[in-house]
């Protein structure tokens, strides 16, 4: 019979101190260990699967652990729960919460379902399922996923919409900024620059926006994040993790966003320079040109923005959104620019230019716009549903 509480491997992975909290919470007759590794988000957090064995009870459970360098993302992870409704049976239920003593703590989570182990990472899967399933999430959680209180359809700057996507990131010493400082991307005329111009109330950033759809949302999203059930065929039953970064009223095309091109950096080192030019023209523009990308990476763009048009059908916000979702893909560019594992391996620049390019068509869109005489345009948006309900 295991004399220990909690086995050397949940030590080695989570670290002494957390260890030794964990065996307080277990008390006596109970021994936990390490099933697998899940991985962790941007923040580099440790997340696994733990099995608890129950030695007086003979009862024994699996949990997703997650080792939080801040209680206050444990307590994010919590209101997503809380707040969730019907949408819970997609979300981790939150067990428990135990201080490890330096400020981090360790959030013990319930998935849903007879098995934890069935479950995968949808990391783990090849690029058609990962495109059908990933693009289905996403999906789902606009649809499903419903508002509260906190939400709504707001008027911003295009400022406000980039820090509301990329939160401390920008603020001053956060990891983008810090490494926009570093490259002189704030300041002057760099090619690349482009992006941050989006941030100057005096520039770009004063620009208005209107009927910007605001929700709950993950804010991380990505390969990792998503546990997906074993099956067949397609995974039908999903769960998301790690929701320590969970916004009640977040731009809505933000995860979408941010998840296709954590499944576009999986398939970046298979593509040459030409290739990787024309799969930034295909996402700045919004379509792809036959015959310019391998057929799974159309698919998989294609996928995303089906699940995409078809939340908006019937919202007459076509003309909105286009703007929303170039500002997403911009945004989760830059996150993708500050995490030192894409400086390392030198993919930083492809996302550096594709936020360029992006910021680029949105500004040859906005100057066309700016040039048109008001009374040539045609009723778009908000304007176009009001018109649309006195005609009724």
């Amino acid at each position: 019979m295991k004399q220990e509480t909690v086995s050397a491997s949940v030590a080695d992975f989570f670290g002494l101190a957390a260890a030794t909290r964990l065996r307080g919470w277990l008390g006596g007759g109970r021994y936990v260990e390490l099933d697998r590794v899940l991985g962790g988000g941007e923040s580099g957090a440790k997340v696994a699967c733990l099995y608890f064995e129950d030695r007086v009870g003979g009862d024994h459970q699996k949990f997703v652990v997650k080792l939080s360098r801040r209680r206050a993302e444990i307590e994010r992870a919590r209101q997503a729960w809380e707040t969730a409704g019907a949408f819970q049976r997609h979300l981790a239920e939150m067990v428990d919460v135990i201080d490890v003593g330096d400020g981090s703590a360790l959030a013990v989570q319930r998935v849903g379902g007879d098995d934890l182990g069935e479950f995968v990472p949808l990391s783990a899967l090849e690029l058609d399922t990962v495109a059908q399933t990933g693009a289905r999430v996403v999906g789902t959680m606009l649809t499903r996923w419903r508002p509260g209180p906190a939400s709504a359809c707001a008027d911003m700057s295009v400022r406000q919409f980039m820090t509301l996507m990329l939160g401390e990131r920008v603020a001053e010493g956060g990891k983008v900024h810090r490494w926009a400082t570093e490259q002189g991307l704030l300041h002057g005329r760099h090619p690349l620059g482009g992006p941050f111009t989006l941030l100057d109330p005096q520039g770009l950033g004063g620009r208005r926006l209107r009927g910007i759809h605001l929700g709950p949302a993950h804010r991380d999203l990505h390969l990792g994040n998503i546990l997906v059930r074993r099956s067949p065929g397609l995974p039908r039953e999903w769960i998301l993790i790690d929701l320590d970064r969970f916004g009640p009223a977040a731009p809505r095309a933000g995860d979408g966003a941010h998840l296709l091109l954590c499944v576009l950096a999986r398939e970046l080192p298979a593509l040459g320079e030409e290739l990787r030019v024309a799969l930034i023209e295909a996402l700045a523009e919004g379509e792809t040109a036959p015959g310019a990308l391998p057929p799974q990476v159309v698919r998989l763009i294609r996928r995303f923005g089906e699940e995409w048009a078809g939340w908006l059908a019937g919202k007459g916000l076509g003309e909105e959104w286009a703007v929303h979702r170039r500002l997403a893909l911009v945004a989760a560019a830059l996150m993708f620019v500050g995490r030192a594992r894409h400086q390392d391996d030198g993919t930083w620049l492809w996302f550096l230019r594709l936020a360029a390019r992006v910021t680029g068509v949105l500004t040859e869109k906005w100057t066309a716009r700016d040039a048109t005489p008001r009374e040539h345009r045609g009723p778009g948006g908000l304007a176009w549903e009001r018109l649309r309900a006195e005609l009724a």
